[in-house]
């Protein structure tokens, strides 16, 4: 190999492994808590307790707001949440979910879970505040039934009736005929 190969050879293998130790780098996110700091996250990930899961999650966040490990901390305590209501613990829920939106007050997983648990507890003032803010957030269809029924259950005949309205509007005929024959009826 000549002088002149070798240094195109020597070149091209300095280029490749600066481009491999930026793709690298890439992957590597970087560590911004300490080792006592992850013990303790995984601590709180490690318990089967719904309830002792969240209330150790919460401190966590609590003492390490900034850290990136408080990202999969939530959706730890977001696991516990499915949890309890998959066991039909719709009030711990609502109170466990309360909780967290202190920190995540704009998360849509979280809104929904409590708008489906404080219906499912009848904490329908509750409900509707959720089921209202997860409308506003997805404009999904799904909420305009569950907010319907919220407010019908409730005695609000106002807000009862404006969401019938836009079950009529919204929804495909099957899922609103109720809406349309309640209002026939009147």
């Amino acid at each position: 190999m000549t002088p002149k190969h070798l240094s195109k050879v020597v070149g091209l293998v300095l280029a490749l492994s600066l481009v491999a130790s930026v793709l690298l780098g890439a992957l590597v996110q970087e560590v911004d808590y300490t080792r006592e700091q992850y013990d303790a996250y995984s601590e709180c990930t490690n318990l089967t307790d719904p309830e002792a899961k969240q209330k150790c999650v919460l401190e966590f966040i609590e003492a390490n707001p900034k850290l990136s490990l408080v990202e999969y901390g939530i959706a730890e305590y977001g696991r516990a949440l499915q949890e309890q209501i998959q066991a039909g613990q719709h009030k711990k829920v609502v109170t466990a979910g309360e909780a967290m939106l202190k920190y995540r007050p704009d998360q849509i997983n979280l809104i929904t879970q409590l708008c489906y648990s404080a219906y499912n507890s009848s904490q329908y003032e509750k409900a509707a505040k959720y089921g209202e803010l997860a409308y506003l957030k997805t404009n999904s269809r799904d909420f305009i039934q569950i907010l319907s029924d919220v407010y019908k259950k409730s005695g609000n005949q106002k807000k009862y009736k404006a969401w019938a309205l836009k079950a009529i509007n919204e929804l495909e005929p099957s899922e609103s005929f109720v809406f349309v024959e309640e209002f026939r009826s009147d």
